[in-house]
């Protein structure tokens, strides 16, 4: 699991796992197991856990980039501990993780980012950590 620290924005808010978001989220994707209260739910649906953040900026654009611009590199997904279950109150703490540059073969240098959310059990342990890698091209010559 990468260490990289929450560097800005950081934001803790309590997130309940919609049972219905849950089954949205399976029936659009085949999920083959059950989704009910107190069942493991589909593990990319937890990335959602963002769009119940009270926060009137939305965590990409936190990073400050042209979205225009703006690409999704990669996203990772770390799961810790007990699976993620429909209608559990957990505790999601989200920001940037990280910023840097990148150089590419036309020497022209492009911005990256990263943003981290952790959801983190009642006990304050990690049992997922979710980040998503951003790059923002250069802007036109010119």
């Amino acid at each position: 699991v990468p260490d990289e620290p929450l560097e800005t924005g950081d934001e803790e808010f309590p997130w309940t796992v919609e049972i219905g978001a849950a089954r949205a989220y399976a029936e659009a994707t085949d999920y083959p197991g059950p989704v009910a209260v107190g069942a493991p739910v589909p593990f990319m649906s937890i990335g959602l856990c963002g769009r119940w953040s009270p926060a009137r900026t939305g965590l990409v654009r936190r990073l400050g980039f042209d979205l225009t611009r703006m690409l999704h590199r990669q996203s990772r997904y770390h799961l810790l501990g007990d699976p993620v279950v429909a209608g559990e109150t957990l505790t999601v703490r989200q920001g940037v993780g990280g910023r840097g540059t990148r150089r590419g073969a036309d020497g022209r240098v492009s911005r990256t980012g990263t943003v981290v959310q952790e959801i983190l059990d009642a006990g304050g342990s990690v049992r997922a950590r979710i980040s998503h890698q951003m790059l923002e091209r250069p802007a036109p010559e010119g």
